[in-house]
C-alpha cells in the first residue's frame, strides 16, 4: 500500500467513524402511518399530513426510526485521487448521476434522518481535509 493509499484510508475511516458517532447520535422523529378516514385521502397517512384523520378501525404502525430513505455523499471531483481510491477500496460507491463519485450509507437501516447525520459528518471530515463534498438524500 502506497502513502496515499494509507492517507486516503486514514481518511475514510476518520469520515467513516464521525458519520458512525452522528448517526448514532441523532435521535429520529417516530411517524405513526395508516388509513385515512375518508375515501377522498390519499392511500396511507403520516401524522401530521394535511390535517386528515385515520380510520382507528384499521392498522396502524408505529416506525420508532421516522421517515425511511436514503443518503449519500458526494465527492464533488469524481476523477480525484480519493475519488479514485473509493472506487477501487470501497464497496458501497458509485459514479454519481450528477457528477463526481458517491459514498452510499448503508448504515441506519432506513432511518432517513440518521442516514442524513451520518453522510453530514463524513463530507464534514473530507470538507476539512480539503476535499469538496456534500451530501444528497431521498425520502422512500
Amino acid at each position: 500500500m502506497t502513502a496515499k493509499d494509507r492517507q486516503y484510508a486514514d481518511l475514510h475511516a476518520a469520515a467513516h467513524a464521525a458519520g458512525m458517532e452522528a448517526g448514532t447520535a441523532k435521535v429520529p422523529v417516530p411517524m405513526i402511518v395508516g388509513s385515512p378516514s375518508s375515501a377522498s385521502a390519499s392511500v396511507s397517512l403520516v401524522v401530521g399530513d394535511r390535517g386528515e384523520k385515520f380510520d382507528m378501525a384499521k392498522p396502524m404502525y408505529y416506525v420508532p426510526s421516522g421517515v425511511c430513505g436514503f443518503a449519500w455523499v458526494v465527492v464533488e471531483n469524481g476523477r480525484s485521487g480519493y475519488a479514485r481510491w473509493l472506487k477501487k477500496n470501497v464497496r458501497n460507491t458509485h459514479k454519481n448521476y450528477y457528477g463526481g463519485w458517491a459514498v452510499w450509507v448503508n448504515e441506519f437501516g432506513q432511518s432517513m434522518e440518521q442516514k442524513e447525520a451520518y453522510a453530514d459528518a463524513y463530507a464534514k471530515v473530507l470538507k476539512q481535509a480539503g476535499i469538496e463534498a456534500s451530501v444528497g438524500s431521498r425520502m422512500d
